[in-house]
């Protein structure tokens, strides 16, 4: 077998000439074992499957012109002379064959190395992005939240402040004002909406100073008297909760009135005593007294 240019194969007699075109053998059994002795940074899994698809098609070339060349070789009208340089061409496309079948195994096996090591360096770069971000969100996180939940404290801590002030004058929450919520809270008439100075809270960024009770908000609270605990809690105007008071007064003597009725009624139509059927009660002992006399 010659080689009569790059890429192209013939066979070495005369009469026969393998008109496939393929990859220099020697040039690519050069760059397969470059490609295995290569440490796995330098040599990519893209790199590794694109000569394993050129391994492939070569073979699949060797394979055809080893067949027909074999079929050259053992045909009876094939001159001796042919014969033997076809015989010898057999023999030299079966070890090429061969070797790059070995060549192939090897090949996808550091292919799966590549690919293992890819994957390894891509999770390590994205958990070190991730750390990155995380450092400057934690960074961030430092200096803002102790600035905001200040200032967003010390808002709450006003607009409660004037709440409570403005509660004996019948004078709504601001948040009544400022969301737009009716001064009792309910929102469509059924759903009782969160009021921020009631629902917000607002941990005190050292975890020390948060398990020892010292959160920004809701801050801690002297005892509240009944009276104001439903301003406190339900936003109710003092007329609103008399009003209340009122209505819990009347359904409280409403209940009471039935029930006195109910009384009269049971009394009413109790049997009179007078009218009851007379049962004679039969006296034992005077009746034994009788038979002793007798």
């Amino acid at each position: 077998m010659s080689n009569n240019g790059v890429g192209e194969l013939s066979i070495s007699s005369g009469v026969r000439t393998c008109s496939n075109r393929v990859a220099d053998f020697d040039i690519l059994s050069d760059r397969i074992a470059n490609a295995l002795e290569g440490s796995i940074p330098n040599v990519t899994s893209e790199s590794l499957a694109a000569l394993v698809s050129e391994v492939k098609a070569t073979l699949t070339q060797l394979q055809e012109e080893c067949k027909r060349t074999s079929a050259i070789a053992l045909d009876p009208l094939t001159r001796s002379s042919e014969g033997v340089g076809a015989r010898a061409d057999v023999f030299d496309l079966e070890f090429k064959i061969e070797r790059l079948e070995k060549a192939l195994g090897k090949l996808y096996e550091k292919h799966e190395l590549a690919l293992s090591h890819e994957k390894e360096a891509a999770l390590a770069a994205k958990i070190a992005e991730l750390k990155q971000e995380q450092a400057a969100l934690a960074a961030e996180l430092s200096e803002a939240y102790p600035r905001l939940a200040g200032e967003l404290s010390g808002l709450l801590g006003r607009v409660s402040a004037f709440d409570q002030k403005a509660q004996p004058y019948g004078v709504t929450r601001i948040e009544s004002v400022a969301r737009g919520i009716p001064p009792h809270g309910l929102v469509r008439g059924t759903t009782m909406v969160g009021w921020l100075t009631d629902s917000v809270r607002l941990p005190a960024f050292s975890p020390d100073d948060s398990i020892m009770q010292k959160d920004l908000w809701p801050r801690p609270r002297a005892h509240i008297p009944n009276a104001n605990i439903g301003a406190m809690l339900g936003g109710l105007t003092p007329q609103m909760m008399a009003h209340s008071a009122a209505l819990g007064n009347e359904g409280r003597r409403i209940g009471e009135e039935v029930q006195r009725n109910r009384m009269r009624e049971r009394r009413a139509n109790a049997p009179s005593p007078l009218h009851a059927p007379f049962v004679p009660v039969l006296d034992i002992g005077a009746e034994n007294e009788s038979g002793k006399t007798a």
